[in-house]
């Protein structure tokens, strides 16, 4: 029995679209990790292929008033279609975010900035570990295309989480994985 990816939605009317999945396989090719995360929604299984690169993040000293010092990594993360099972997300976006079915594929990858929040890369394959995605390489010729995604990930736990990041990034977020963006 699949997780389902709609299970830690809060009760409210509309939520913030926030999704669970379970991690199906997790693979190691010596400097990343990639593992495949599925979850069920009412129209089927849900899903898709993260690749997490260990080395060749910036770290980045980020002074806040309320926290003290806390350490940020920049790097590149890989957002990957594993078919059908990725093109599902797309259609429960679209749905959640009353935004028109365009019954587009997902694009095979979608390659995607990445800030890893107060966690050393080195070691997400043992802790949960929280990662602000950018969906950004086209914001510069298309500035409404920019959209941010937090994907948090617990290894161990086998869980994985797809969390909006704010309401108004949901039409271009729906872009980039139609592949308007790419």
């Amino acid at each position: 029995m699949v997780i389902d990816a709609l299970s830690e939605l809060e009760d409210e009317e509309k939520p913030w679209c926030d999704l669970v999945f379970e991690i199906a396989d997790t693979s190691s090719a010596g400097s990343a990790i990639a593992f495949h995360a599925v979850g069920a929604v009412p129209s089927g299984e849900i899903g898709f292929l993260a690749r997490v690169p260990l080395t060749n993040w910036t770290p980045q000293q980020v002074d806040t008033t309320d926290e003290g010092a806390v350490e940020i990594h920049w790097g590149r993360i890989w957002f990957c279609s594993t078919g059908a099972q990725t093109d599902r997300p797309l259609a429960v976006y679209e749905e959640w975010f009353d935004l028109p079915r365009t019954s587009a594929a997902v694009p095979g990858e979608i390659e995607c900035a990445a800030a890893i929040l107060g966690d050393d890369p080195q070691h997400l394959e043992k802790t949960k570990t929280y990662i602000k995605l950018f969906f950004d390489s086209a914001a510069e010729r298309v500035p409404e295309s920019y959209a941010e995604l937090f994907l948090n990930f617990d290894l161990p736990a086998g869980r994985v989480w797809l969390l909006e990041k704010d309401p108004e990034y949901r039409k271009s977020l729906a872009g980039w994985l139609a592949g308007r963006y790419q």
